[in-house]
């Protein structure tokens, strides 16, 4: 996505291109006066959002795009001396929204309005640069002394280097810095990819088997190891470095499993995050699915890993944060104008390709092969890829829908303090027949047990 940004007062432009840049990678073009605006507007990289100060003086601009025959969108920012938006002359301009940028709150309004443009597709999403990865900054900062360069991203261009290989960090500091920025996400170059996995699969071995860890340092540690887990299988494919980190996520994750399950606990430890989505999603259904099992008497190490290594891998091949949350077909054909041709295809078959990326893997289970492949069946047979009905589903699929469905009611409802009431009320008749029926007697209690939790 390419933004112009034009705005006379350097600081305020500079922060607010500094998070479009880092929120949205976003490819920004500077400009403090109109003639930077038409410098850029005339060269050959075609331009998708313009921002601007809300001022008389833009008539001139709208008066360009209208003679060119542009409709390039824009975005205004408002402030106290021109509260109103500037385009009641030219109404064949297509403005966005008027935003008072004042502070923080409307650094992510901006931010908000060009995402829900993004996901309505009147906007283009950013495409990342295939040599860099994305890792979460509270794992990079684990890994020291460095195995290779960390990157912050300006663009899906282009990355500035911001510690380099071999450097012993202090983590207190570091986090600091990292807060005072912002700054939730580093890069690895691909060069180094190899070295880091390693690494990362060491540090979550230590932790695993640590005595002194706590619950929330795993916890957190697991999101973001779940997080580079799939970033890398997209940029490298499922490779052996990739299948250890796999497989050193799940020992870790079964680690922080409670012996006795309760779900208000689960409620309290993950919560839904906009750019980590299908880590928290992943892990709560870990959890919930292992508790299910628990409940049906079904409990032991080999269910408990089959379990989390099927809901850390079974949206391996999702790499959008906001399709990963879509749950049928139907609710995907009433939103395809959000998603391109190919994401929809992909999500179509997500539960095959997910499913083939681990086939490599020669200790994975095919029970775990089984959960994947069958994670969006519904008891009626009116899921998919397969439409199987509840007599054709595996037992601990099924017990990972259950999970599932429980995690996006969570979702949907909002973990403060969802009503599962509501849950039980809804899902009896879907629920009517076969393992499904014994699953939701025997998991009722504990959902009841926490409508007031």
């Amino acid at each position: 996505m390419h933004v112009v940004l034009y705005k006379e007062e350097p600081k305020s432009r500079e922060i607010l291109a500094f998070a479009l840049e880092s929120k949205l990678g976003a490819s920004v073009s500077r400009a403090a006066k109109f003639e930077d605006v038409v410098q850029v507007l005339l060269a050959n990289n075609p331009v998708d959002l313009i921002i601007c100060d809300s001022k008389p003086e833009n008539a001139t601009l709208y008066k360009m795009l209208l003679s060119t025959g542009s409709n390039i969108p824009v975005l205004l920012l408002l402030n106290s001396t021109s509260p109103q938006q500037q385009n009641i002359s030219f109404p064949d301009i297509k403005i966005l929204a008027g935003i008072n940028l004042d502070g923080e709150p409307g650094m992510e309004k901006v931010i908000e309005i060009i995402r829900n443009e993004v996901k309505n597709g009147n906007l283009k999403p950013t495409t990342d640069d295939p040599d860099y990865c994305r890792v979460s900054a509270e794992l990079a900062i684990q890994v020291s002394p460095l195995q290779g360069d960390l990157y912050i991203r300006l663009s899906n261009t282009k990355h500035i280097k911001l510690f380099k290989k071999g450097e012993q960090l202090n983590k207190t500091h570091i986090e600091q810095v990292l807060t005072e920025k912002k700054i939730k996400f580093l890069f690895v170059h691909r060069s180094d990819y190899g070295s880091f996995l390693l690494k990362f699969g060491e540090d979550l071995k230590k932790i695993a088997d640590s005595p002194t860890a706590t619950l929330q340092e795993k916890e957190m540690l697991s999101l973001s190891a779940i997080q580079v887990l799939h970033e890398l299988s997209h940029k490298i494919g499922f490779t052996e470095e990739v299948h250890e980190l796999a497989r050193e996520s799940v020992r870790l994750v079964v680690t922080t499993l409670s012996k006795d399950f309760k779900l208000v606990n689960v409620l309290k430890a993950f919560a839904k995050d906009r750019d980590k989505y299908i880590a928290s999603h992943s892990l709560m259904v870990a959890h919930v699915a292992c508790g299910i099992s628990t409940k049906m008497t079904w409990p032991s190490d080999t269910t408990s890993q089959k379990l989390v290594t099927a809901a850390i891998c079974h949206d391996l091949s999702i790499n959008n944060q906001e399709l990963a949350k879509i749950r049928t077909l139907k609710e995907l054909n009433n939103n395809t104008t959000s998603y391109t041709p190919e994401e929809i295809t992909a999500y179509k078959s997500h539960p095959y390709t997910s499913a083939d990326s681990l086939s490599q893997a020669n200790d994975i289970s095919s029970d775990v092969d089984f959960i994947i492949r069958q994670h969006h069946e519904r008891p009626d047979g009116s899921g998919f890829p397969r439409g199987l009905n509840a007599r054709n589903i595996a037992p601990l699929a099924a017990v990972f829908i259950v999970a599932h469905d429980i995690v996006d009611f969570i979702c949907q409802q909002g973990t403060d303090n969802p009503s599962f009431d509501n849950f039980v009320a809804e899902y009896f008749s879907q629920y009517s027949s076969g393992i499904f029926k014994r699953i939701l007697v025997a998991i009722t209690p504990e959902l009841t047990k926490n409508r007031a939790a």
